[in-house]
C-alpha cells in the first residue's frame, strides 16, 4: 500500500474518463513504460520537493522538450489497489505473469503488457530504487505513479506553474492559481453512445484494411500497421470524430481544445476497446 495518497500530474489541467488514455498491451515501441494512463508523481507539500519538477529543474533540455505550466493535484481513495515495485525480483515476476510474445517462436520479451496488468490493479510505482538497479527503467528517471483506473481517484484540484532561473541556473517553480477541489464526474450515457457509433466504423476501417491477411514476422512490424491504420482512418475525419469533439468542448473540458490534441486518446480508447478483436489477429497470424 502507498505511504502517500496525494500526487500530482504535469502538464494537463483536466482529468475526465472522456480524454483518458487507457494502456494498450500493443502499443509500446520497445518500452518499458505504460503507454497510457495518468503519469503522476509524489505531491510533498512544497511544488519544488516534487520529484518530476525537481529532475526538470536540473535537466534543461528535457524541461523544454516536457514543460507545461498546466497540473493537478490528486487525491486517492483508501482502496487504491496499487502494484509497487521496488525491486528486480518483482519485474521479474510481473514479466513472467503478463508477457507480450514478440515472434512467431512465441517468445516472450522483458516487456509488460500493461492492458493485462490493468485488470488486476489500479496503477503501478515505480520506486527510485529500482530505477537505479535496472538499466531498462531509467527512462521513468524519477518515483512514478501511473493511474489505470480513473476511478480510484478521490478528488483533484487544478492549477497553474510559473518558473524562474535562480543564480545557479536551475529552474524554480510556483503555483500561479489554483481551482477548487472537484470530483471526478461518471462518464456520460450521451458520451458513450457517440463513442459506440464511432467505435463501428473504427472496426470497419480495420476489416477493410484486411489486416489479418497480412503476414508479419515481429510484434512490432504488426504494431507498424495498426498504427498506420489508425493514422488513416483520423485523416478522414469522420462525422463521428467531430460529433465527439464538439460534445467534449463544450461538456468538458473549461475552453476549448484543438481536435487534433483528441487523437491520442481517442485511438487509445479505441484500441482498448477492441483489444481482444486486434490481439486475436496478432496471435493467428503468429501461428501461421
Amino acid at each position: 500500500m502507498l505511504d502517500n495518497k496525494n500526487y500530482l500530474t504535469i502538464g494537463t489541467r483536466i482529468i475526465a474518463p472522456e480524454l483518458m488514455c487507457p494502456p494498450f498491451g500493443y502499443l509500446v515501441v520497445e518500452s518499458y513504460k505504460p503507454s497510457g494512463g495518468i503519469w503522476t508523481t509524489e505531491d510533498r507539500g512544497s511544488i519544488n520537493a516534487n520529484p518530476w519538477l525537481d529532475y526538470l529543474s536540473y535537466h534543461h533540455s528535457t524541461f523544454y522538450q516536457k514543460y507545461n505550466p498546466n497540473g493537478v493535484k490528486i487525491e486517492l481513495k483508501d482502496n487504491a489497489n496499487i502494484l509497487i515495485v521496488n525491486d528486480i525480483s518483482t519485474i521479474y515476476q510481473i514479466q513472467k505473469k503478463y508477457p507480450i510474445i514478440s515472434d512467431k517462436d512465441n517468445t516472450p520479451n522483458k516487456l509488460i503488457n500493461y492492458h493485462n496488468l490493468a485488470k488486476d490493479y489500479d496503477g503501478i510505482f515505480i520506486s527510485r530504487d529500482l530505477i537505479y538497479k535496472n538499466a531498462d527503467f531509467k527512462d521513468w528517471c524519477v518515483s512514478t505513479l501511473v493511474l489505470f483506473n480513473i476511478n480510484v481517484i478521490k478528488q483533484i484540484k487544478p492549477f497553474t506553474l510559473s518558473y524562474y532561473e535562480d543564480y545557479l541556473g536551475e529552474f524554480e517553480f510556483e503555483v500561479d492559481k489554483e481551482y477548487p477541489y472537484q470530483e471526478i464526474k461518471k462518464i456520460s450515457d450521451e458520451y458513450l453512445e457517440l463513442f459506440y457509433n464511432y467505435n463501428k466504423e473504427f472496426i470497419k476501417s480495420i476489416q477493410a484494411q484486411r489486416i489479418e491477411k497480412i503476414k508479419f514476422n515481429t510484434y512490432w512490424e504488426f504494431n507498424e500497421s495498426l498504427r498506420n491504420i489508425s493514422e488513416r482512418f483520423f485523416k478522414k475525419r469522420h462525422d463521428g470524430f467531430e460529433r465527439i469533439a464538439k460534445y467534449i468542448n463544450e461538456n468538458i473540458v473549461p475552453s476549448p481544445i484543438e481536435n487534433t490534441d483528441l487523437i491520442q486518446p481517442l485511438t487509445m480508447q479505441l484500441w482498448n476497446e477492441n483489444y481482444d478483436y486486434i490481439n486475436d489477429i496478432y496471435t493467428r497470424n503468429l501461428k501461421r
